[in-house]
């Protein structure tokens, strides 16, 4: 892998699909099919998993994220490099003690914007609007 590149990208804040995360790469003509072109380096700066789309279940939500963070990941390192955002470090500090059932249904309270019963349920958790 050159360490040459002719362009240098940065990317923050995705918080969006998967396929929409590849068409702003493809309007800044930095891909070469699905991945990133060898002249290109992209700083990908955090809240990968994080974002407000109602009609789509949770999981799809999370895989979502997934999948991007996957995309960066199978690049070298030397020509993407990848930085945690806020919204991921307080996901871990704020979720760590709940499991993905809890986690379904504390969505589920917010969605429904039941916030007594989201405290009742979620002290840990700041605000129902985190999970949402």
């Amino acid at each position: 892998m050159s360490t040459s590149f002719a362009r240098h990208l940065a990317i923050g804040d995705p918080q969006t699909t998967y396929e929409r995360f590849l068409d702003v790469l493809r309007g800044w003509d930095a891909l070469d099919g699905d991945r990133l072109r060898p002249d290109v380096s992209l700083l990908a700066i955090g809240d990968y998993f994080d974002f407000h789309a109602p009609e789509l279940a949770i999981e799809v939500i999370a895989e979502h994220g997934v999948r991007i963070m996957n995309w960066l990941l199978a690049h070298d390192a030397e020509q993407v490099k990848i930085i945690m955002g806020n919204h991921d470090v307080c996901r871990l500090m704020e979720f760590a003690a709940i499991d993905n059932a809890d986690f379904k249904h504390a969505v589920s309270l917010a969605r429904a914007k039941n916030q007594d019963e989201f405290v009742r349920c979620f002290p840990t958790v700041p605000s129902l609007v985190v999970v949402l």
